[in-house]
């Protein structure tokens, strides 16, 4: 009788993952990496990626079958998530192609999955970012938004991957054209990726209009794009504001304060800067830009005084926030990705 009920349980523990020899190696795998194997990674790379995507098919249709189910694995699909993840990037990073794309998108079916079995939703939301932002160093401006594009479709209501996403679009509206690209051509090509841009940021936005770095880049975007006054005045109304991070709030300050040099008004410039140098312990930009105002005034002996801070470091410091504004996201997303994997091993 006893053994009788315990046939649906055993039948049920038999639908929710794989029980074939290979799919039992590849757990034993996923385990490995967990504990932190050195060789789990370059293993998984040599994985036959038929055979493995048979295994990801079982286990995601399982999970899909099986949503917020407290059974599913959830910490299994998140190391499987992050051991491919990391065999993707290895795998770029070595410049070898094959295989590279195959591994992230056995990881990013192994996150859906996880999510879909109703666990942490955070982990998903962050894998998402720090994955697209190390794509962004491995593969072709259009492959990197398009895998942005994804994520978005994904979780269209992530601030800081709508963020993110607008980072790299505003980049690549200022990066250099290729080399084969004809003027006119190149033109249509910077205000595409501006206008991307923008409708990330926009959707940012809409899902939180205090979002202020969101808000200090399109802002950039307008200025660039002929939509002066919105950009003025979203700049403004970032200045204001006591609740925003000191590097938006600098930036802000240079990036308007830019924007009043060239309309001829030296005072507000001066103004701008002068605020924006307690904001950073560098401000290293700031004050080359306050600099390069006062001595096109005439004034020397300011000018002097601005820069002489600057100049007087002996040690190398930290970049301000202003070239980090510009660089830093890939930086982000590798910090992500190393949380994550902490958080994955036992």
């Amino acid at each position: 009788m006893f053994a009788f009920l315990l046939i649906p349980a055993l039948v049920a523990a038999q639908a929710l993952a794989p029980v074939s020899p290979f799919a039992v190696r590849y757990r034993a795998l996923v385990d490995a990496y967990r504990t932190g194997a050195p060789d789990a990674v370059r293993s998984a790379r040599e994985l036959d990626l038929h055979r493995l995507d048979a295994i990801v098919d079982e286990y995601v249709g399982n999970g899909q079958r099986s949503a917020r189910s407290p059974s599913l694995d959830a910490d299994f699909l998140h190391a499987a998530s992050m051991l491919h993840a990391d065999a993707a990037f290895q795998c770029w990073e070595n410049f070898g192609m094959e295989g590279c794309g195959a591994h992230l998108d056995i990881a990013r079916r192994f996150v859906d999955v996880s999510e879909a079995a109703g666990t942490r939703g955070a982990f998903r939301r962050r894998w998402y970012a720090a994955t697209a932002l190390i794509l962004t160093r491995h593969v072709a401006p259009e492959a990197a938004l398009k895998y942005f594009d994804g994520a978005i479709a994904q979780l269209p209501d992530d601030v800081p991957l709508l963020t993110a996403a607008g980072w790299f679009a505003e980049r690549l509206s200022r990066s250099a054209a290729p080399p084969n690209v004809n003027l006119r051509n190149a033109q249509e090509l910077r205000q595409g990726h501006e206008q991307r841009a923008a409708r990330f940021l926009e959707a940012a936005l809409a899902v939180d209009p205090r979002a202020a770095e969101a808000s200090l880049r399109l802002a950039r975007i307008e200025v660039s794009s002929g939509k002066r006054e919105a950009a003025l005045n979203r700049l403004a109304a970032l200045l204001v504001r006591a609740d925003i991070h000191k590097s938006v709030a600098y930036v802000a300050r240079l990036t308007l304060g830019s924007l009043r040099e060239r309309d001829g008004n030296r005072i507000e410039a001066e103004r701008l800067y002068r605020e924006a140098i307690p904001l950073d312990p560098v401000a290293q930009s700031a004050r080359v830009a306050l600099t390069h105002l006062l001595y096109a005034a005439g004034d020397g002996a300011g000018a002097a005084d601005a820069i002489d801070p600057v100049l007087a470091r002996n040690t190398p410091e930290a970049n301000d926030a202003w070239p980090d504004y510009q660089l830093a996201y890939p930086g982000v997303g590798q910090v992500l990705l190393d949380q994550l994997r902490a958080e994955v091993r036992r």
